[in-house]
């Protein structure tokens, strides 16, 4: 048996990774900064709705709408956790 991911998913693990580590990383790095200078704890929403923004643009939102949706991947839970989108959670 072979248990090679197929293309689709090298592609989309791919994509993904590279959003995590241009887009969602930093926007940590910045909250917790901002955080850590305020009393309050820091506001995430201008950061959390730009990488959304950012996200749905790349084809990366919400995977498990259907492909006939216009941000749908139609994806599975299985194939989700294949291109290392979820950690068990």
């Amino acid at each position: 048996m072979d248990f090679a991911y197929d293309e689709a998913t090298v592609e989309l693990q791919q994509r993904r990774l590279a959003f995590m580590d241009e887009c969602m990383y930093p926007s940590e790095r910045a909250f917790a900064k901002r955080r850590s200078h305020s009393m309050t704890g820091g506001e995430p929403r201008r950061s959390s709705r730009s990488c959304k923004l950012e996200a749905r643009r790349r084809g990366l939102w919400n995977l498990f709408l259907p492909r006939t949706h216009e941000y749908g991947a139609g994806l599975r839970n299985a194939a989700i956790r294949a291109a290392g989108g979820d950690h068990g959670s």
